[in-house]
This record gives C-alpha cells, sequence and structure tokens, in this order.
C-alpha cells in the first residue's frame, strides 16, 4: 500500500470474503477466523454496533480489543471507501511492523483483509 508521497508503509497478506444468510449474520463473520492473525490490530467497519457484536462474538474477539482508536461502525454504507478506511487507520495508528486485520460485516455478508506493515 503506497500513502502519501509514494512511500509503501504496508502490503496485504489475505483477503477473505463470504455471504450467507441475512437472518445469519453471524456465519460470514465466522469466517474469518481462519485468517484473523493471533495479534495485530482489528479494525471493523459496520453499519451498527449490533452487528459488530454479532460479529466480534462470533470470530471470539472480546469487544474492548477491536477499534482501539475508533472505528466505522454505524457511519453509512460507503462501500469501498468503508471497506478502505480500516486498512488505512490500522496502518497509520500501528508504529511498528505488525499484523492487522480490517473487517467489514453487514448482515448475510463480510469481507477483510489481514494487512503488514512494512
Amino acid at each position: 500500500l503506497v500513502l502519501g508521497h509514494g512511500e509503501a508503509i504496508g502490503e496485504i497478506t489475505g483477503t477473505a470474503a463470504t455471504a450467507g444468510s441475512p437472518f445469519d449474520p453471524g456465519a460470514p463473520a465466522a469466517t474469518f477466523g481462519a485468517c484473523r492473525p493471533v495479534v495485530g490490530r482489528i479494525d471493523l467497519a459496520a453499519g451498527s454496533a449490533s452487528m459488530a457484536l454479532v460479529a466480534l462474538h462470533h470470530l471470539g474477539i472480546e469487544p474492548d480489543t477491536a477499534d482501539g482508536d475508533g472505528g466505522t461502525i454505524a457511519v453509512g454504507d460507503a462501500a469501498a471507501a468503508e471497506d478502505l478506511r480500516p486498512v488505512i487507520d490500522g496502518l497509520h495508528r500501528r508504529d511498528d511492523d505488525g499484523l492487522g486485520t480490517a473487517i467489514r460485516v453487514a448482515p448475510g455478508a463480510a469481507a477483510g483483509c489481514v494487512w503488514r506493515r512494512l
């Protein structure tokens, strides 16, 4: 990922996307259990706080460990811009060469990536 003056500050190391029944919002979110790093930042985009809590529950993540600096919960549905923001936030707010996960969840669908700061 190249930002600012053309200097790369990070790279995407894995991606995933899934869809399912909107009546089972936890099923798509659970897909990220396999791609989520063991350690690192977790930045989450969700249309509502309840959707974020359902996703975190199904991922086995304590709510107070995600979006430590604020996130994109309930800021609307800007699609691509909302998907990119958690990656950018994570890369800028992590100062070591670490891993992070950016996840966007909605009823019946989820997408995300694992990134590494260079």
